[in-house]
């Protein structure tokens, strides 16, 4: 099983090609990186709430996370390219960062 802080960068990694794409109005390569980039995204998610359990001194707000991906699904439903781009870039990397800053492996 890949290290929490391993598939963090990855999907970091992948929202910045996701992102690049999007600002670009590449639309249609930002959706195929972002399909291929929502089972990293999401197992590192899933790794980050098994972090929380393992180690509970470890500061987590789950629900600005779920806030954060709801936003971000709104924003594709509502083919805001530049929304859902911005709610990556800042609010999502932002997160993944704080995240970062926290684990020790």
């Amino acid at each position: 099983m890949a290290t929490v802080r391993k598939t963090i960068e990855d999907s970091l990694k992948l929202i910045d090609e996701i992102t690049e794409h999007l600002y670009k109005q590449e639309v249609t390569l930002g959706y195929q990186k972002l399909n291929t980039a929502i089972t990293t995204i999401t197992e590192a998610i899933n790794l980050i709430f098994e972090y929380k359990k393992i180690n509970p001194d470890f500061e987590l707000d789950e629900k600005k996370i779920v806030d954060t991906f709801t936003e971000a699904l709104n924003a594709m439903e509502a083919k805001d390219i530049i929304l859902l781009a911005d709610i990556l870039q800042y609010e999502i990397t932002e997160q993944f960062n704080e995240i970062l800053e926290q684990i020790h492996e």
